[in-house]
């Protein structure tokens, strides 16, 4: 029988792991999402760079400057490009908890898009879309990782 200080000490490990892991699997998402904007730029023969953290604004973004028209809408929305497969990538993980991380992906993917999809769309529903979906998306691999690492 276990006692309750190496108990606790368990839960603080794992806790410790989970928050590592997550923070290391969303930066990866990020940039994975602007990424995903500068492929398809560099495809349009566009030019620019990635900033990674703004730090005025504490924000990322692409920067991108495009001598042809091209298709602009197609720039915005590639953000998903790389995340889907990075997030799908994680149901290979097949007996393990952290296969839920493949729904936080998926669900820090979409919240991201939320401004993209406001660019392309114009509409404040398709952003609260985002937001709602993601969210759910994003929590529900928080609940299903969790209620399996502490079953």
């Amino acid at each position: 029988m276990k006692s309750k200080v190496s108990e606790k000490i368990a839960y603080l490990q794992l806790f410790a792991y989970l928050a590592i892991f997550t923070i290391f699997v969303l930066g990866t998402t990020i940039v994975l999402h602007e990424m995903g904007h500068f492929f398809v730029g560099l495809l349009n023969q566009c030019t620019g760079q990635i900033i990674l953290l703004d730090s005025q604004s504490f924000s990322t973004y692409t920067r991108l400057e495009c001598a042809g028209a091209g298709n602009t809408q197609f720039l915005y929305l590639s953000s998903l490009l790389f995340v889907v497969p990075f997030a799908f990538s994680f149901l290979l993980l097949k007996g393990f908890p952290e296969r839920y991380f493949s729904l936080m992906v998926l669900g820090i993917g979409i919240l991201s898009s939320a401004n993209d999809l406001f660019v392309v769309s114009g509409s404040y529903a398709a952003v609260a879309f985002s937001y709602i979906v993601g969210g759910i998306i994003y929590w529900s691999g928080q609940v299903f990782m969790a209620n399996e690492m502490f079953a």
